[in-house]
């Protein structure tokens, strides 16, 4: 008996354990595409975004905000991907983010990012922390999440999306950017990995710099092989790729001068262009963390403005400049360092071991006390039995 109640109390913990492990690992929701600059003619009437999540979602109580703190409500229900069309927020074209919440917790953000090219490119989500300005692809994966070569597309024939048409194309070009994090130190050089897909037969000029995450000022400085000299971030590097396919190569790049004492994180771009005509072709953007090797006794200020090398300007890109900051930062959202709520999902992973160490300790509890109920039962029982025989013992001998 006693066995048995523990078997019942072990195969109870092993059970309420695989629910709470169930819940907790593998739950995803995301934002997964956001088109800011749609190509028509009627400014933000056809601007979309898209989500994705891994398993079924009521998006009743769900919300997106823009960086303005506009609110559109969502509804419906989430499972796979799902383009949200018919926005009533208008999204910037420049130094946009969006949020997504479930009622009051933060469940998901971008990263601050722009798009000043009136066509059908979109910013699409790659991996943590890093996104890609691409070909759209509502309604399946996005691109540069699949392997360079060994997998082919899925199509969106299944895709849980929003009533119209939005043009698909999953064979455009995109970047990667890859680095050893041991070796971005702040008054050193380091290298980056620069690797590009589904290039066609043509040059193509590079574009790689760093940013502050809280504006757009310009911090990073890259080694031109064709000119044998150091060159602002402002300036592309000629003919990077020449070949068709996929091509991977290499970029010498420090900090500028002003700020080699800075450590922290930043957002480093890389821009494709084509060498003949000048045409932006794919952006992408990551997160990257700046080591110090020295002290940090006399940060520089964030916000401080640099002059560009003038003699480099037949390289420059006209559209951006590093040498007026504006700092923007949303009234009422938090930033991506500062996120103030948490979502359900990430809420049970923090505390489901001590949610599943309680459970196992009442159990425990619990088993014991029933396995110390029944053998004091039982031990009454003994007693009983013993008192019945000294009693029978007594009848027997006094009818002799």
């Amino acid at each position: 008996m006693l066995k048995g109640v523990l078997n019942i109390g072990i195969f109870i913990s092993v059970v309420l354990i695989s629910i709470l492990m169930i819940g907790s690992v593998g739950a995803i929701v995301r934002i997964n595409e956001v088109e800011l600059n749609p190509q028509d003619s009627c400014n933000d009437c056809t601007e979309w975004l898209e989500l994705y999540s891994n398993h079924e979602v009521s998006l009743d109580s769900w919300r997106l905000v823009d960086k303005s703190g506009a609110i559109f409500r969502l509804n419906g229900t989430l499972n796979g991907y799902k383009t949200i069309k018919n926005l009533t927020i208008s999204l910037n074209n420049a130094d946009e983010q969006v949020f997504l919440y479930n009622s009051t917790s933060l469940v998901d953000s971008t990263p601050l990012f722009s798009d000043t090219f009136n066509d059908n490119r979109t910013w699409e989500f790659c991996s943590s922390h890093n996104w890609t300005l691409g070909q759209a692809s509502p309604g399946i994966v996005n691109p540069c999440e699949l392997s360079s070569a060994n997998i082919d597309p899925p199509t969106n024939s299944d895709s849980n999306s929003d009533s119209g048409s939005v043009t698909n194309n999953t064979t455009g070009i995109y970047l990667d950017l890859a680095w050893k994090s041991d070796r971005i130190i702040n008054n050193q050089e380091f290298e980056i990995q620069v690797s590009a897909f589904n290039l066609k037969t043509r040059g193509y000029d590079l574009r790689l710099w760093m940013e502050f995450q809280e504006n757009s000022t310009i911090i990073s400085e890259v080694y031109d092989d064709n000119t044998a000299k150091w060159i602002s971030g402002n300036y592309y590097i000629d003919n990077f790729f020449s070949l068709r396919g996929n091509q991977t190569n290499s970029v010498r790049m420090r900090l500028k001068e002003n700020y080699q004492s800075f450590s922290g994180t930043v957002r480093i771009y890389a821009r494709l262009r084509y060498n003949d005509n000048g045409n932006v072709v794919t952006e992408t953007l990551k997160t990257i963390k700046i080591i110090s090797t020295l002290p940090s006794d006399n940060p520089i200020e964030e916000s401080s403005s640099i002059t560009t090398n003038q003699n480099d300007s037949l390289n420059q890109e006209t559209s951006t400049s590093d040498s007026e900051v504006i700092v923007l930062k949303p009234k009422s959202q938090p930033s991506e360092n500062s996120i103030v709520y948490k979502s359900r999902n990430e809420y049970i992973k923090e505390y489901s071991l001590y949610a599943i160490v309680i459970i196992c300790l009442l159990i425990t509890i619990a088993v014991l006390v029933t396995a110390l109920r029944i053998k004091k039962k039982n031990g009454l029982n003994e007693i009983k039995q013993e008192i019945n025989k000294k009693n029978k013992k007594k009848q027997l001998k006094n009818k002799k």
